[in-house]
């Protein structure tokens, strides 16, 4: 019996080894107006369930992954899964828990409350596609911003803006129109829209950025504008990294 046993625990592990890929990512951004930014860690499950992904881009994956996020007086975890029918359309679902330690200077954190520890639901979905030398992205996303103690409204770094009290909902638009100058070498302009669903507050961001890419890392950087409800629209630059430590089933 123990042989049949451990001969289907083999078996098993050859299924998942054949199916599954973890990967793990370094990722670091920062905003300089309205500052915001972190570096995380990002572990993942990739599961493709058909297809090949040497034979990109026709395979279907799933993908657990969890994220921490740890930068001066602030710490989150977020599980999310991911689920893509087709390597370059999918959506995604999860949540966070986060603790920030200290108030924002660029904010009132008299009158609002910044330092705080919440909780975020979101759901999304993402579309990817390429033609030779030129790439889109289009990505949505939808989260609930929950605080823990509810005493006042509160301030979001991210978005510049000021949530009720008891927390509210916020979409996310996010589009990239971009072109390869080279294998490593790569120009794209980046839009972002944000708006509370129910009292339609408005954050807006865009840059222009020059991607590089050395081996498993990739570094952007941009320059655009950046405003809100809270920030009146002034030049911001943004400064991405990303090493993949170890690849991913998803194309980006």
């Amino acid at each position: 019996m123990k042989y049949c046993t451990l001969l289907l625990f083999t078996l098993l592990l050859y299924s998942l080894e054949s199916l599954a890929q973890f990967d793990l990512n370094l990722n670091a951004q920062v905003r300089s107006y309205s500052l915001a930014g972190g570096a995380n860690m990002d572990l993942g499950l990739g599961l493709v369930f058909w297809g090949d992904k040497k034979s990109s881009p026709w395979y279907g994956y799933l993908r657990p992954s969890v994220r921490g996020t740890i930068t001066d007086g602030y710490s989150a975890y977020r599980p999310m899964i991911e689920f893509f029918p087709i390597s370059f359309l999918g959506v995604r679902a999860g949540f966070q828990e986060a603790d920030l330690r200290m108030d924002h200077p660029d904010f009132d954190c008299v009158n609002f409350k910044c330092a705080q520890r919440s909780r975020k639901e979101f759901y999304g979905a993402n579309f990817s596609m390429a033609a030779g030398p030129i790439f889109f992205n289009a990505d949505y996303l939808r989260e609930k911003l929950i605080p823990k103690i509810k005493d006042r409204d509160f301030i979001s770094p991210v978005y510049a803006l000021v949530f009720d009290l008891n927390g509210e909902e916020i979409d996310t638009s996010t589009g990239i129109l971009g072109f390869k100058l080279s294998k490593t070498t790569s120009v794209f302009a980046l839009g972002q829209y944000m708006k509370t669903v129910e009292t339609n507050k408005r954050a807006r961001f865009s840059t222009l950025n020059m991607g590089w890419t050395f081996g498993k890392v990739s570094v952007s950087l941009g320059a655009g504008v950046f405003d809100s409800e809270l920030k009146d629209r002034q030049f911001s630059a943004l400064l991405n990294f990303k090493w993949k430590m170890l690849p991913s089933v998803s194309l980006f």
